[in-house]
């Protein structure tokens, strides 16, 4: 993958995961400005039906399924 990969996320809170994720962006974009930015979800880790559900509400795109069952997720800059 080209970019930032966001692996350090992990809602342990009562926050929702989609405002975290949404903030973490500006964070990352303000240290790593026009850099596409992804993560790895696995969906055997998700405790919910529907894995990478908080990215998918933040805009990020499911891009890939990796051959370990990986599923890719990205968000481009605003600009691109």
């Amino acid at each position: 993958q080209n970019g930032v990969n966001c692996a350090v996320f992990r809602n342990e809170g009562s926050d929702r995961g989609s405002d975290l994720i949404l903030a973490a962006e500006e964070f990352a974009w303000k240290r790593w400005p026009g850099e596409r930015l992804y993560t790895y979800v696995n969906p055997s880790k998700v405790k919910g039906t529907c894995p990478g559900y908080c990215f998918r509400r933040a805009k990020w795109k499911h891009v890939d399924t990796l051959k370990s069952g990986l599923m890719v997720f990205a968000k481009e800059p605003r600009h691109a």
